[in-house]
């Protein structure tokens, strides 16, 4: 089963073009990370300094490299993806297994919740989750206070 799936993703250009780019991240994230300079090491002699050999995209306003500081931020999206989809297979065994095992009614009712969920575009969904919070009880914390759209008059 595994094996025809893998020469059906080798034939397909496009995936294996992203498999590619994803690798090349994972690749540029997370080993060449440790070569870099201390990415938040202010240098204020340095700042806002073109493209060079010691800074390749330059450094910005603190002269802090910002290629390490790319670098070190693939590396938090990449751990939070895996950590976003480590939980969601979870919460997915766990419900469908309950689906499962009791079946009947508890069943239908259980999946159209998860029909009802699907339904709403997430964009929207989060945006309603984050408005139902006052900016002080945000499920962000104090970070959240300087994008939210509250009056804190």
């Amino acid at each position: 089963l595994w094996k025809d799936d893998r020469l059906r993703m080798a034939q397909n250009k496009f995936a294996m073009g992203g498999l590619g780019v994803i690798a090349v991240m994972i690749l540029l994230c997370i080993v060449f990370a440790w070569f870099c300079k201390a990415t938040n090491k202010v240098n204020l002699v340095n700042k806002f300094a073109t493209s060079s050999g010691d800074h390749w995209f330059g450094t910005d306003a603190l002269g802090r490299d910002l290629f390490a500081r790319i670098l070190y931020g693939g590396q938090v999206s990449i751990l939070v993806g895996l950590i976003a989809t480590a939980v969601s297979v979870a919460i997915g065994i766990v419900y469908g297994a309950i689906s499962g095992f009791v079946g009947g009614r508890t069943d239908a009712v259980m999946m159209r919740i998860v029909d009802t969920l699907l339904a709403i575009p997430f964009l929207f969904f989060v945006h309603s989750l984050f408005d139902s919070f006052p900016p002080h009880q945000s499920p962000l914390g104090q970070k959240a206070l300087c994008c939210a759209p509250h009056n804190l008059s």
